[in-house]
């Protein structure tokens, strides 16, 4: 019986403890001179914290209530010019497995970060999970889980729009529209916009170290952070021949020991392959691609190494918009491993919004005040861990009842009878 109770205590110790984890960080937000909807620019020390597509921010106020807000990049889209449709391979909708599938072909292997459904109406949230693959055998992740808010219209189909996904020529996407309440989600078209029809804002990331090792007919160029960074775009200072034309291929050492699945997320396990040209900008387009540290391999083949003098990091810019009150303190709290998207109105009605906002800035980003000075919170694993550790115990206590049934059945057999 004591067993029992100590690992009925430990499952509910690690449960709250899990259930009850901290945001990591918290920053304050500048006071407003009056009330309307602001744009808070999120500094790349601050978003280097986040998870891949920012579910892990929240703004309160000075009570503690949580505010609503619209994540948005500093992306524009030529309006002028129409999307170009995507080609259906399957649409199905698996009704035991509550979703949708639809895999496109992208025939033209034109880069994608931006895709355009239209759907059977609907003002429920629209969860999505996306993949990339080149030949449907071995699929990447590049959003997982992502909630898109339909475009409010009174016609019989609406239209969701998938933004700032990780740019790529993949040759098939593959979509998974989870069912809302049981409501099946209708896929009609797909569409997405032409690289040169977006404009993005970026900003310089810290400079990063460069270092340079040759051998074996290849060079191994390192980039290293200080810290983890979203990088969209790497640019490259190279002096070598008057004219040269180096294959190359990138991959993150932060992730490198990760086994390969079905969910693989993009980039981790993706070898991008890219040239670097005498001709060329030597720029490199990443799109979403965290990471601290980086190995550019070049294939020099018969040919005099390369030398990279330098490179620069850019990010694009991302902000918050949200309705904030004058004589308010409001603070932002990031970095919760197992916080999940938002679910909000404000999304619904981003076109009441104005396209031209005031800013305010955000502090300095300091350690959660409710956590212990010092002291890291006393459950950080993440929720599979818990599931595992849970699922144990669980084995556990159905050992430990049987056992105390059966000591229970033994004794009642072995009393003498009247």
């Amino acid at each position: 019986m004591k067993h029992l109770k100590f690992c009925i205590l430990l499952l509910i110790f690690t449960s709250t403890h899990a259930l009850a984890q901290q945001y990591k960080w918290q920053a304050e937000i500048q006071e407003v001179p009056k009330s309307g909807y602001y744009k808070i620019y999120l500094k790349p020390e601050l978003v280097s914290h986040l998870k891949h597509s920012f579910p892990d921010i929240r703004l309160r106020n000075e009570e503690g209530v949580e505010i609503q807000y619209i994540l948005k990049k500093a992306e524009f889209v030529d309006q002028e010019k129409a999307p170009e449709s995507l080609e259906i391979l399957k649409n199905k909708h698996r009704k035991f497995k509550h979703l949708t599938e639809l895999v496109l072909q992208n025939t033209k292997r034109e880069r994608i970060s931006q895709l355009i459904f239209t759907i059977n109406n609907t003002q429920d949230p629209v969860y999505i999970k996306l993949y990339g693959s080149n030949d449907k055998k071995k699929w990447y992740i590049l959003r997982k889980n992502f909630p898109v808010v339909p475009e409010i219209t009174s016609k019989d189909t609406t239209q969701i729009t998938l933004q700032n996904i990780p740019q790529s020529n993949f040759n098939f996407f593959k979509i998974y529209f989870y069912d809302y309440n049981e409501h099946p989600i209708e896929v009609s078209a797909a569409r997405y916009h032409s690289p040169g029809h977006i404009h993005a804002e970026y900003t310089k990331l810290p400079v990063p170290k460069i270092t340079q090792e040759n051998k074996r007919q290849k060079s191994f160029v390192h980039i290293h952070f200080q810290q983890a960074q979203f990088i969209d775009i790497l640019t490259f200072n190279i002096s070598g021949p008057e004219y040269y034309l180096r294959e190359a291929h990138i991959k993150k050492t932060d992730t490198s020991g990760i086994e390969e699945s079905s969910d693989a997320p993009f980039y981790d396990q993706y070898k991008k392959q890219f040239y670097f040209g005498s001709q060329k900008s030597n720029r490199l387009h990443l799109y979403d691609y965290k990471a601290k540290t980086i190995e550019i391999v070049v294939d020099n083949k018969d040919n005099k190494p390369l030398n990279f003098t330098n490179v620069s990091a850019y990010q694009i810019k991302n902000y918050l918009i949200a309705y904030l009150h004058p004589d308010t303190k409001y603070r932002l709290f990031i970095g919760n491993e197992d916080a999940k998207f938002p679910s909000y109105d404000l999304p619904y009605f981003k076109d009441t919004i104005p396209e031209i906002l005031p800013s305010t800035r955000i502090g300095v980003l300091r350690p959660d005040k409710s956590l212990p000075k010092n002291q890291k919170p006393i459950w950080n694993s993440s929720a599979n861990t818990l599931r595992l550790i849970i699922g144990l115990i669980g084995i556990v206590l159905i050992g430990i009842s049987i056992k105390l049934i059966r000591e229970k059945f033994k004794d009642l057999s072995d009393e003498p009878r009247k």
